[in-house]
């Protein structure tokens, strides 16, 4: 009897082992000029492959089959017949997603005098249409700079095109765009910004088509030493003065409710989060605690739809664990965790929760970053964690895919390269100086239960074939990544379950 539990426990430990290994397709011939940007895996049988090849200068989409990974459609982009042939596409800013079996395939082109947003739309035979233009900014000789900025809204396209005059006023425009019936929902010219009403940030627009964003009013309070390898530089430190929720309705009636984000030392990252009845903003940010010293607090706050009911506000500081290891000198005249740069770098939403993630960069030097979890309902914040990192970067696409998450039935995830000198340090245990950084290393896994256990683990080991960061997204419970070798390469898909 016993002899049979031992057994029969042996097995199920053996059949979970295996159920964690990566499975990896068949090994393919590629160029070393024809390298993957994004992999988009949202179906069974295939997947798909955005590609930069440097040899004939374009962007082409590549459908494989799964699991081997043959190519079954190829589509060529053409760029160059929209953008300059001297132009670098590792620089170019675009967003690629799928819906309803079609691919979107958004891009900025961008000239001295003029910005413009294209889109082009691949089916799920390859086929692909022209391009389409969305929206443009023109410089004139009033401005002092000018730009345009998109985002994915759920299944609306934000376009936002900024003017900015020399003496310190901006008019903004907000576009909605439908990229499935392919027309222009509405357009929005929000009031004149300037130093007192302070500078829009962080749109986002509600299932119902209410537009909302922040105001920040902030100023230069001193200057600070720092060092940014290979010299110092003096940085200005700012201090917030307020900042306001801003609600646009569909019949453009505006509203305007004062957030907790007053009297700030530092704000390093300010998100909202629209529900179809209510509104959150949470906020990564430092305020006074006496004369002597500031300290960091993550901030949720709830409101109604229309902003006319402050639900519930939760500030929470951050926790002694962690005030301890993120307090150390490195670069400035000051220690404290309220003293160091951070800025926002993702967040992901379930139905219950919101994961978001803070990064510290210095130069080309990218530093440790913040995680924490909020509860939707309560607004309490449930884990604080430090996600260690210590890399140069020096090309954009690296920076994008050096880390990536993904929340899978409540559980979150997140890929990054990591040292093996670090596989006996705990999760919890994080020490700046004693964590060991530089390129190369494994893939680890970095994950948050649902119960709020963090943990690490190697998903890939660098052998014969060497990983490669490359953009991914998803709606299977998979993690998909890029494996290379010379003239050689494969793809392998990791499962997404708690270990």
């Amino acid at each position: 009897m016993i002899r049979g539990a031992i057994i029969l426990i042996f097995l199920n430990y053996c059949a979970f082992l295996f159920s964690q290994q990566p499975d990896f397709t068949a090994h393919m011939e590629c160029s070393r000029k024809n390298y993957p940007i994004q992999i988009i895996n949202n179906h069974k049988d295939y997947f798909h492959v955005l590609r930069y090849n440097t040899d004939i200068h374009d962007f082409s989409l590549e459908q494989r089959h799964k699991p081997d990974g043959r190519i079954l459609a190829f589509t060529p982009f053409g760029l160059d017949s929209i953008n300059a042939q001297w132009f670098n596409y590792e620089n170019l800013e675009y967003l690629i997603y799928e819906k309803g079996n079609k691919l979107y395939f958004l891009f900025e082109k961008e000239l001295n005098t003029k910005k413009m947003l294209y889109l082009k739309v691949i089916d799920n035979k390859g086929r692909a249409s022209g391009f389409i233009k969305i929206a443009e900014v023109e410089y004139e000789s009033s401005m002092a700079r000018f730009d345009l900025i998109f985002k994915r809204a759920g299944d609306k396209i934000l376009a936002i095109t900024s003017r900015e005059y020399y003496d310190g006023s901006s008019r903004k425009t907000v576009m909605c765009y439908d990229p499935e019936k392919r027309n222009m929902v509405w357009t929005r010219s929000l009031p004149l910004e300037n130093l007192q009403t302070g500078y829009s940030v962080t749109y986002e627009l509600s299932g119902s088509g209410d537009l909302y964003y922040v105001l920040l009013n902030k100023e230069i309070s001193s200057y600070e030493r720092k060092f940014i390898n290979p010299g110092q530089v003096m940085v200005p430190v700012y201090h917030y003065n307020f900042s306001t929720l801003v609600r646009i309705s569909g019949d453009e009636q505006i509203t305007r409710s004062r957030l907790l984000g007053e009297d700030l030392t530092a704000l390093n990252s300010i998100c909202i989060v629209p529900g179809d009845s209510s509104v959150a903003v949470m906020m990564h940010c430092a305020r006074p605690e006496n004369s002597e010293r500031s300290r960091v607090f993550f901030v949720s706050q709830f409101y109604n739809k229309d902003l006319s009911v402050n639900i519930r506000n939760k500030v929470t500081p951050l926790d002694a664990r962690l005030d301890k290891q993120l307090t150390f000198y490195d670069g400035t005249d000051f220690d404290l965790p309220a003293a160091k740069d951070y800025s926002f770098r993702t967040m992901l939403c379930d139905s219950t929760s919101c994961f978001t993630l803070s990064q510290r960069i210095d130069g080309t030097y990218y530093k440790e970053m913040v995680l924490w979890k909020v509860n939707l309902g309560s607004g309490d914040v449930l884990n604080q964690e430090i996600l260690p990192k210590k890399t140069y970067y020096y090309e954009e696409l690296a920076v994008k895919a050096s880390v990536q998450c993904k929340i899978s039935d409540g559980v979150f995830y997140a890929f990054l390269q990591e040292k093996d000198a670090n596989a006996e340090t705990n999760t919890r245990d994080y020490n700046y100086k004693e964590f060991k950084g530089g390129s190369g290393g494994d893939l680890i896994c970095y994950q948050i239960s649902k119960s709020g256990e963090y943990k690490k683990r190697s998903i890939y080991v660098n052998d014969y074939f060497k990983w490669q960061p490359v953009l991914y997204q998803s709606t299977l419970n998979e993690w998909m990544f890029y494996l290379r070798k010379g003239k050689l390469e494969t793809f392998a898909t990791w499962p997404l379950s708690p270990f």
